[in-house]
């Protein structure tokens, strides 16, 4: 049984190779357009993001005063 399901497998890898190619080209778009969206998130929370950072500069001026 297991050397006629490997066998099965393995005739069925083109197939699947090609499935995921094709998948993945026909997403190209998709996943450019939620890249672009993700980036500009990012960007817009900059400024929230580096507020908390300054924020925490003393909690992490302390910890390594601390460590030391």
């Amino acid at each position: 049984a297991l050397p006629e399901i490997i066998t099965t497998v393995v005739t069925a890898i083109p197939q699947i190779v090609s499935s995921l190619v094709t998948a993945l080209t026909n997403s190209i778009p998709q996943i450019i357009q939620a890249g672009i969206e993700l980036f500009v998130s990012l960007i817009q929370a900059l400024p929230e993001i580096i507020a908390t950072i300054v924020a925490a500069i003393p909690q992490i001026m302390t910890c390594l005063v601390t460590a030391l």
